[in-house]
């Protein structure tokens, strides 16, 4: 309540498999979905990755054991990553990306449940994207901030109209990892992710204009393997979550920001 005190209410686990990158969702009746990628190793050789999901309890709010999400056949590999969740109206959309695959590709799916996963459509891109953060905008489109890799891999930030087959991208001038962003009540767009600097990588958070291209406003206290924020707007303050390494041990942070500062 606070953001300061907390109290696990789950413990998401599967033997042998390696559980990482979970993220929150809220289904249309309130109900909490973690979704996370499940990768299986034989010594340190990746086998293959399936996604993991769990979904609440409206009554109890106990999580529900974890359960295969299925990409639709047309696209799977053996290597798909759905990364984050977007609900609008009764449906989840998603991006899944496909590290280390022979068709490696970048797709928008959707489903009603969060289990069954079907492809909408190919996000084609220049460069070789992989984890996205969907939004839908106050104008009905839907928008998409993906990362790149490679050299110098900016960042790229993409809007639909619905039925969200038809994207128009452009790049954000700046490499963004695990990328995130808010929609405003001002339609204006707040991100946050990972920077490269000289000496290392920081969290930083800035905004996106209306041209896409990303301007910095501030650099979180960060440094060593650092990012993946979370992103709630609570009144005039941003909360936002992440985890860094740069007082020694790997530790979880809160920042509570004025918006009107940023």
């Amino acid at each position: 309540r606070d953001g300061m005190n907390w109290e696990s209410v789950a413990l998401l686990a599967e033997a042998e498999v390696d559980l990482r990158d979970p993220k929150l969702s809220v289904f249309p009746d309130g109900r909490l979905m973690v979704i996370m990628g499940g990768s299986f190793y034989q010594g340190t050789t990746l086998l293959k990755r399936e996604m993991r999901v769990s979904i609440s309890d409206p009554e109890t709010g106990e999580f529900s054991r974890l359960m295969r999400a299925h990409i639709d056949p047309k696209i799977a590999t053996s290597t798909d990553w759905l990364w984050r969740v977007l609900w609008h109206d009764d449906t989840a959309y998603g991006v899944v990306y496909q590290p280390n695959a022979e068709r490696q590709g970048l797709h928008l799916v959707k489903s009603r449940v969060g289990i069954d996963w079907k492809h909408v459509t190919e996000l084609e891109i220049d460069g070789v994207g992989n984890e996205t953060t969907l939004r839908m905008l106050p104008d009905g489109r839907m928008a998409a901030l993906v990362r790149q890799d490679g050299s110098p891999a900016p960042a790229m930030f993409g809007t639909a109209k619905p039925p969200f087959t038809d994207w128009s991208w452009t790049s954000t001038g700046t490499r963004i990892g695990g990328p995130n962003f808010v929609v405003l009540p001002d339609g204006r767009l707040l991100a946050s992710g990972r920077e490269y600097t000289s000496s290392g990588a920081r969290t930083m958070v800035g905004w996106i204009g209306k041209d896409g291209q990303f301007t910095k406003s501030l650099t979180l206290p960060s440094g060593g393997d650092t990012s993946y924020p979370g992103m709630v707007v609570r009144g005039d303050q941003l909360w936002l979550s992440y985890y860094s390494s740069h007082e020694g041990k790997t530790a979880i942070y809160l920042a509570v920001l004025r918006i009107d500062r940023l």
